[in-house]
């Protein structure tokens, strides 16, 4: 006779929480040649490392919003284990405005973050070598009153010297999340750097209540992963330069 299962003896996997790290790219005509080359080539490369790093403690996604005359999501919140990146190109204007209202409506229980398992705070990653050339100040209050991305880690990369530093310093709320490239290999190793250092502290913590945006352990954890950031890039003498110097002339 076959013995009862005794349920408390069956192992049952504790429920992995999601992590999304959305990337928003500018992907103007400035952005033009070796830019977004660069792009391309540093987000395909830092796939394969992404895949291994949530473990046992979380699924993490990758969601893509591009934005040039208009703002359109490339893809929406996929796993990275299948997520495929297909290069994408640079033309038109920089309406950055438009991209912060569609990050807004997706930012939400109903839209992209709708895990029944729970999520770690997401991460945004927004990188621009100009200037928005559409209204975005008002955007940008809308998106700060919306509870996810208070919650979210923002990093912003400014490429190049015609990036408009404030801009980018109003999106993430700490000057310190503004890091400068100015070469193509820069911008390759500051978009792995960021990539992987926010998710590997992220997928740590633990799932959040995006109710409690004033939860110390979220400010601590955003605080600690920019502070890890500029630990990285001051061990490579080439990005190191990039923290303290706001005079290097660009290499696009």
């Amino acid at each position: 006779m076959a013995r009862a299962i005794n349920p408390l003896e069956v192992a049952v996997e504790p429920a992995k929480k999601e992590l999304v790290i959305f990337f928003i790219i500018d992907r103007s005509g400035s952005m033009s040649g070796t830019k977004i080359g660069a792009v391309n080539t540093a987000i395909r490369e830092v796939l394969p490392v992404l895949r291994g790093i949530g473990g046992s403690d979380a699924n993490i996604k990758i969601a893509v919003l591009g934005f040039s005359t208009e703002a359109h999501w490339i893809s929406p919140p996929v796993s990275a284990e299948e997520f495929m990146w297909e290069d994408i190109n640079a033309v038109g204007w920089t309406d950055f405005g438009a991209a912060l209202n569609r990050l807004c409506e997706k930012m939400s229980r109903r839209e992209f973050l709708n895990s029944s398992t729970g999520y770690a705070a997401p991460v945004c990653i927004l990188m621009s070598d100009g200037q928005p050339t559409d209204s975005w100040l008002a955007p940008l209050e809308l998106l700060r009153q919306n509870n996810w991305f208070k919650l979210a880690t923002k990093i912003a990369i400014a490429i190049g010297n015609d990036a408009d530093k404030r801009v980018l310093t109003e999106f993430t709320g700490n000057p310190q999340a503004v890091l400068v490239s100015h070469s193509p290999e820069d911008l390759k190793k500051l978009i792995k750097i960021v990539t992987l250092t926010s998710s590997q502290i992220g997928s740590k913590n633990t799932a959040i209540n995006v109710t409690n945006v004033f939860n110390d352990r979220n400010a601590a954890a955003r605080e600690f992963t920019v502070s890890a950031i500029t630990t990285s890039m001051r061990g490579d003498p080439d990005l190191a330069v990039n923290l303290y110097d706001d005079e290097i002339d660009d290499d696009f």
